[in-house]
């Protein structure tokens, strides 16, 4: 409980200082990573409300610092199908031609192909999650995706099509 109220009451500069040793120790980030605190710190206002400790949130800002996404094979097979490509590849159109890459505007996007489709958000959601994050449990899908900014957020979704 303590730790839990401490990394929701810390400022995300602050807290980034006590979360690098964990990135470094659990392999997430090589020891000369080179990243300055503001830029760890990037991730923590998106996962503070969620982590209960420092090694929790190191663990679940994996997608964030890792190049590579590392899929758990349970959620890939269940949401990286082929049913799912055309509409990744809807998700992909729909972000390249975005000059103002922002929360508001990728929302809008999600709901206009979730209109279109006639299904509901998670039938998108998910398998976009999947293919940024490697797993099905992550900080809000709009949060990640502006979390990874455009290139990296098309990178990734292109190597899953």
């Amino acid at each position: 409980w303590v730790n839990e109220q401490y990394i929701q009451s810390t400022p995300p500069e602050e807290l980034a200082q006590h979360l690098e040793p964990h990135l470094v120790k659990t392999a997430i980030l090589p020891e000369d990573h080179g990243l300055s605190p503001q830029e760890i710190a990037k991730v923590i206002p998106c996962l503070n409300q969620r982590a209960k400790t420092l090694v929790e949130m190191a663990e679940k800002s994996a997608f964030f610092f890792k190049k590579e996404v590392e899929f758990d094979e349970k959620a890939r097979n269940k949401f990286l199908t082929e049913d799912a490509r055309p509409l990744l590849e809807k998700v992909i159109a729909g972000f390249s031609t975005l000059d103002d890459f922002s929360a508001e505007n990728i929302e809008t996007l999600f709901k206009k192909i979730v209109e279109e489709q006639g299904m509901k958000l998670g039938k998108l959601a998910q398998p976009v999650r999947v293919a940024l994050t490697g797993t099905t449990v992550s900080p809000g899908i709009y949060d990640v995706i502006l979390l990874l900014g455009k290139e990296e957020t098309l990178k990734r979704l292109q190597n899953v099509v």
